[in-house]
């Protein structure tokens, strides 16, 4: 994707758009929150919800959950309620309406995730389980490019 002006005009229009409906921007720091705060599968769920349809009401969450997900509008308040809590998303009450926007951003959750399951389940076998996530992964030859740079230059540092 290409973006006019650069990635620097839109981080200052999204800051820009922010400031105009009075919310906080994402804080970028779910990697650092994930170390004491985790996500639930099913919270996960609703905030991808609101990484792609920000700021959204209750209402807006659950409808965009779909009745697919078989939650009740009361387990999704309360998974909004929990995310709230851990940080992970912002309240702000407009009159009688609760908006919620995303106090993180969907890639700097994944690094907190991966670096948390990492920590968790790869201890000594980091390799093999490496291997059978990128043998299973649909990567484009762009993310595959970019693995193998990664590969090059941690042989090339010394930390192989």
């Amino acid at each position: 994707m290409i973006i006019p002006g650069g990635f620097d005009e839109l981080k200052r229009a999204t800051a820009k758009w922010y400031s105009e409906l009075d919310l906080e921007a994402p804080s970028h720091n779910c990697s650092r929150m994930a170390k004491n705060s985790r996500i639930s599968p099913s919270e996960w769920r609703v905030l991808e919800v609101l990484w792609d349809y920000h700021p959204a009401t209750t209402r807006e969450v659950v409808d965009r959950l779909g009745p697919d997900s078989g939650w009740h509008p009361k387990t999704i308040l309360t998974f909004l309620k929990r995310l709230v809590d851990k940080g992970f998303v912002h309240l702000k009450k407009d009159g009688r309406l609760n908006l919620y926007s995303p106090a993180t951003n969907r890639e700097e959750c994944v690094v907190g995730e991966s670096e948390n399951f990492m920590k968790r389940v790869m201890t000594k076998l980091s390799a093999p389980a490496l291997i059978h996530f990128i043998e299973n992964a649909e990567l484009s030859d762009d993310e595959i490019d970019q693995l193998e740079a990664t590969l090059r230059e941690r042989r090339k540092s010394g930390d192989a």
